[in-house]
């Protein structure tokens, strides 16, 4: 009979005239092999079992041969011991002990070196596949629900039956990398965004098992909305905070009371956005220099917040307030383009940045809400509040300010103001003025009465009528109630600004009207059209070969925006792609400066 076939034979026999059969069956059954263990604790050694389901003799010199990832191998002589089975042979148990990892496959068994033959010479081909593996077998993890606040504790947890020997480690990154954030069974977690976990099982002698990984869903993200956005829905999270979000599960504000919650209430928050960058009052172009009234800049984002009940007693809270950078930038920088627009008028900022530490130079900046009622836009200024920006409430890239020691709601916004000099002069300046008397000079001429106490005036130049550095200083002429003239050369080639910064013997001072003074005549360049929407252009005049020519643009803080080498006698430049204002154009060539001012509408 072949191998694993069922054969029937028929014998036929005749005696006379009559005929007998006898039909016999024949069922050759091979032996099979079962991997009862695939090492999953991960021991130093590889060990499988074989059940060799056929009758085999009992007894000694059995040899199991086989492939090895395609390479002959085999294993010492072993005996065959087992169950008694039919006729009184033995079904037989071979183990296998010490396998290195592979795959094992090929596998036949003989005896004394030659095959075992059962009835009709059969040898035992046995058709199976062992896999030895030295990676540890890979964890489960349970589901999480399928809706998270951020910043709450959520429990990732294996539910498993623990593997002798393995610990169970969670990452924040695949195979083991970013940051372990826990170990054991059960570990709890606090994302801030929707977040990928994964868990593997350890030990110090395998190899790490494959990573399972689990997604946090954390839907409710923080954005920046839109204008009439309103929500009375929040969830709260480990620290109290009360995050406010949209139809779209979307946070749009966070308040966080010092004590108890806002359960006793029915909050509701509304953020409006004007259709411009900045709100500005009065605006008047030009202004008045001679008697100058507050310019007020506002951002164009503004937050409004009820309780729906009176504020517990005893209670304050603090807001996050999301808003885009660019829209607190844009009140600045409109406040500053109006100062260097109009340097006669000798704005100063109304407030300084007391109230926002965040930023390390004088923008005039504030935050501010409104002291009852609903906050109607635009305010300018109120109740200022003391705030820092971040951008970490999400782990992405949500600016807010924070906000603190509220004790009444209503709503606000940030803005900047400028007012004219409030503070007069100790001497009385009755004029300041300047002009170019050669290429390398400008004279400055001005003219004081009734000075009493004065120690002399640090002549003062900036290129960009912000950052100024002291060039020259002339002594007071002495107390005085009549006509005092001054006059000073100062070096000088390129074009800015000039003030004087009187300084009382006391070293108390204060600062005079800013003049303007073109640059020198010995490097004519012309920049046009200035105002330009767009496209302007630079002309050298005459152009050398030996000419080293750079210019710069930088914005009225002080930011390098386009950086070019120019080739030619004339230049175009797009600057189309940036923001509305006033930038300052500096061009070097051949080390001389010169600097002029671009007002991109």
């Amino acid at each position: 009979p072949r191998p694993t076939v069922t054969t029937t034979y028929r014998a036929n026999w005749r005696y006379g005239t009559k005929v007998e059969s006898k039909d016999v069956t024949i069922t050759v059954v091979q032996p099979t092999t079962i991997l009862s263990a695939n090492n999953i604790n991960c021991t130093s050694t590889g060990n499988a079992t074989i059940n060799l389901t056929t009758n085999l003799v009992n007894g000694g010199g059995y040899v199991l041969s086989y492939l090895l990832n395609g390479v002959p191998g085999s294993t010492a002589p072993f005996a065959i011991t087992g169950t008694s089975g039919t006729s009184g042979a033995l079904t037989g148990t071979a183990s296998i002990t010490g396998l290195a990892a592979g795959t094992y496959t090929g596998f036949s068994l003989t005896k004394s070196g030659s095959p075992i033959s059962l009835g009709a010479g059969c040898s035992l081909i046995l058709p199976t596949t062992i896999v030895i593996d030295t990676k540890l077998a890979k964890p489960t993890v349970d589901p999480v629900s399928l809706l998270n606040c951020p910043n709450t504790s959520i429990t990732l947890k294996n539910s498993e039956t623990s593997v002798a020997g393995t610990t169970i480690k969670w990452y924040d990154a695949p195979n083991g990398g970013g940051t372990l954030v826990g170990t054991g069974a059960t570990v709890n977690v606090f994302p801030l965004k929707t977040t990928k976990y994964y868990v593997r099982r350890e030990n110090a002698t395998c190899n790490p098992s494959d990573d399972n990984e689990i997604e946090v869903d954390v839907r409710k993200f923080v954005i920046y909305p839109a204008n009439g956005s309103t929500s009375t829905t929040y969830c709260t999270d480990r620290y109290g905070w009360n995050h406010f979000y949209n139809l779209a599960d979307e946070i749009i504000f966070s308040v966080k009371p010092s004590v108890g919650d806002l359960s006793a209430g029915i909050p509701q928050v509304t953020i409006n956005v004007s259709t411009s960058s900045s709100y500005q009052l009065p605006g008047v172009t030009p202004p008045n220099c001679a008697a100058p009234a507050d310019e007020k800049f506002e951002m164009a984002r503004s937050w409004n917040f009820s309780l729906g009940s009176s504020v517990p007693l005893g209670t304050t809270y603090s807001i996050r307030f999301y808003h885009d950078p660019a829209e607190r930038t844009n009140a600045e920088i409109a406040a500053n383009n109006w100062k260097i627009a109009n340097p006669s008028c000798n704005y100063g900022y109304k407030y300084t940045n007391s109230a926002s530490p965040d930023f390390a130079t004088n923008t005039g900046f504030y935050w501010f809400k409104n002291t009852a009622g609903n906050y109607s836009t635009p305010m300018y200024d109120g109740l200022h509040l003391s705030g820092a920006t971040s951008d970490d409430e999400t782990g992405d890239t949500a600016n807010y300010v924070e906000l603190t020691g509220i004790t009444s709601f209503s709503g606000g916004s940030g803005a900047v103001i400028l007012v004219p000099p409030v503070v007069p002069l100790p001497v009385t300046l009755l004029s300041f003025s300047g002009k170019r008397i050669n290429s390398n000079q400008v004279k400055l001429t001005w003219e004081t009465v009734a000075e009493v106490n004065n120690a002399g005036f640090e002549v003062e130049f900036a290129t960009d009528a912000r950052n100024f550095e002291k060039v020259g200083f002339q002594p007071a002429q002495g107390n005085s109630k009549t006509v005092a003239t001054y006059q000073q050369n100062i070096n000088n080639t390129i074009g800015g600004y000039f003030r004087l910064k009187q300084i009382d013997k006391d070293k108390k001072y204060n600062y005079s009207k800013i003049i303007y003074i073109d640059g020198t005549n010995d490097a004519v360049i012309r920049i046009y059209p200035n105002p330009t929407k767009d496209n302007l252009t630079i002309d050298l005049g005459e152009l050398k070969a030996t000419d080293e020519i750079k210019a710069t643009f930088r914005n009225v803080l002080g930011v390098l925006v386009k950086e070019l080498s120019l080739t030619q006698t004339q230049t175009e430049i797009s600057l189309g792609s940036l923001p509305k204002g006033i930038y300052m154009l500096k061009i070097i060539r051949n080390g001389k400066m010169i600097v002029e001012k671009v007002v991109l509408q």
